[in-house]
């Protein structure tokens, strides 16, 4: 019996090692799960902290895009207030030439005339004069006067007065 209770004793032995092994080893798969389960909620976390985070920033690129469009659109306006500010500043530069050319002409004139005047003759200044009216006698006409007026003869297609003229008939 010695042999059979040494070989019972040496199966009983790998079987225990054997089972122990097993054990070790599933209790180490377990270790690793749990480990690999712990990483994989770690993971979920972060995920869902980083997709939150995008969802933010998504958020704020959409007001920062809107922002930028409004300021887009003022900044369209204010080059058309300079670009019409600008055309409205030449024509008046433009004016203030002429203006100025038109001013240099008119003192070139003045000049002219007082130098034509300085050479003219002076006269004295106007002075009224009284005049007195002469009466004329006629003497008695003999015979017909010749010259004499008479009323005019009307004229076809004149006024109704035959006289004057009237541009709208």
């Amino acid at each position: 019996m010695n042999r059979q209770s040494g070989a019972a004793t040496i199966a009983i032995a790998v079987l225990a090692l054997g089972i122990a092994g097993g054990a070790y080893f599933g209790w180490h798969e377990h270790q690793q799960l749990a480990k690999v389960r712990g990483d994989l909620a770690a993971l979920q976390s972060d995920f869902e902290k980083t997709s939150a985070e995008a969802r933010k920033a998504k958020a704020d690129a959409v007001a920062l895009r809107k922002d930028l469009d409004e300021q887009k659109i003022a900044a369209d306006q204010i080059r058309a207030d300079r670009d019409a500010a600008r055309a409205m500043l030449d024509g008046e530069k433009a004016r203030g030439e002429r203006l100025q050319t038109e001013l240099t002409l008119t003192r070139e004139q003045l000049a002219f005339m007082k130098s034509r005047q300085s050479q003219t003759v002076q006269h004295a200044p106007a002075m009224p004069v009284l005049v007195r009216p002469t009466i004329i006698r006629a003497a008695p006409a003999q015979g017909r006067a010749v010259g004499a007026t008479s009323p005019a003869s009307p004229i076809q297609g004149a006024s109704p007065a035959g006289q004057g003229y009237f541009p709208n008939k």
